[in-house]
């Protein structure tokens, strides 16, 4: 489908005859009529060049790489964070409509395919905010067969669905950091090295936003190891989110960049910071926030209580795209407004922030697979 030189009516028209016929029937004439209504959107924010570690700025630099969903490359120096890499996007009929029914599983020529290349030794973490299908199901793979060095930090349940999955991943590997997350405005958590006196985080108590029409799905924690692989989306259940705070540091005792994560929408007061026992720690401001467009408007004031509180210097948002195909194999304006019929409507979402924003912040919707760079403080 050429989209060129298509506008208002007639590109809606366009993209919804190119709709998959299970989406006409989620849809209905009420999605159908939303569509044509809010067909306006705002531009993704292209991406900047890499920077190669031959360059003067690279160790001054934090180089962000969107992976689409809630996934990113987080780079400074050598180290990498990945936060919840998943390419595979099984189809709505298989979550959506019989998710007892058809088994899922990853892509895994998709995953080959998309998931950045660095070297091993570089990718020193994977953070998983919470662990439904769509932030988890690829990490098995990715783990076992990429990453091979990288620890997985998240929930309890996170952790039984890995020593459960296909590939089983080692217990050595897995850090519960459930046990160790703060209380939002009230009790610090524990700070974790993920490279000793260069970058550490820490897990703060959140929760995930109703997917649509107030209902959420998968809800539930794993408190064991299952008898077999997960297979069905409704086995991959959420657990306890997390949001994390991400210090990149200047010295052992300096913060020089601090992001704040978040995959899954929440409610007041989840994902706030706590009250730090440190003064600096109290005083450092946050230079990003992830934020998760995903079902935002099924919360109250959210990304707004988010913004007012933690103050973020930047903004950039996750999340955005349709759940149910890879955002970097399909052309961004079927996205722009697919999203819209799973209530993720990026310009209102960004209309609703700026309020709240400092004036110079940047706000970056980023395209999948494309780069961010950030000055380190």
């Amino acid at each position: 489908m050429n989209l060129k030189n298509i506008s208002g009516f007639k590109m809606c028209l366009e993209l919804f005859r190119n709709f998959r016929s299970i989406d006409k029937s989620f849809v209905g004439l009420s999605f159908f009529l939303l569509l044509f209504a809010s067909c306006a959107t705002i531009p993704i924010t292209q991406g900047q060049p890499l920077i190669s570690h031959y360059e003067a700025d690279y160790k001054n630099k934090i180089q962000l790489q969107y992976l689409g969903t809630g996934g990113f490359l987080i780079r400074k120096d050598k180290n990498v964070i990945f936060t919840a890499p998943f390419y595979s996007n099984p189809g709505f009929m298989r979550v959506g409509v019989f998710p007892f029914s058809f088994p899922i599983s990853p892509d895994i020529d998709a995953i080959d395919r998309l998931h950045p290349r660095i070297p091993d030794s570089d990718a020193k973490a994977i953070l998983v905010g919470h662990a439904h299908y769509d932030h988890l199901m690829d990490v098995p793979y990715i783990a076992t067969n990429i990453n091979k060095k990288a620890l997985i930090y998240g929930s309890k349940t996170m952790i039984n669905l890995l020593l459960s999955a296909d590939p089983v991943l080692p217990a050595n590997r897995l850090v519960n950091m459930e046990s160790k997350m703060a209380i939002p405005e009230q009790k610090q958590g524990e700070w974790v090295w993920i490279v000793k006196d260069e970058i550490r985080i820490m897990a703060i108590k959140s929760n995930h936003a109703p997917h649509f029409f107030g209902i959420k799905f998968l809800k539930g924690e794993v408190n064991e190891k299952r008898d077999s692989p997960p297979t069905f989306a409704w086995q991959w259940k959420e657990g306890q989110p997390l949001a994390y705070l991400i210090d990149f540091m200047k010295s052992p005792t300096e913060v020089g960049f601090r992001i704040h994560y978040q995959d899954a929408a929440s409610d007041y007061p989840n994902s706030l910071l706590p009250k730090f026992d440190s003064e600096s720690d109290q005083k450092k401001e946050v230079d990003l926030a992830i934020l998760c467009v995903g079902s935002y408007n099924e919360v109250s004031e959210y990304p707004e209580y988010i913004i007012k509180s933690i103050k973020p210097k930047n903004i950039i948002l996750g999340h955005w795209e349709d759940f149910f195909s890879s955002p970097i194999d399909t052309p961004s304006d079927v996205l722009n407004v697919r999203n819209l019929l799973f209530g993720n409507s990026r310009k209102d979402f960004l209309e609703r922030a700026e309020k709240h924003l400092r004036k110079d912040a940047r706000k970056i919707i980023p395209k999948p697979g494309h780069n961010y760079n950030f000055d380190l403080n």
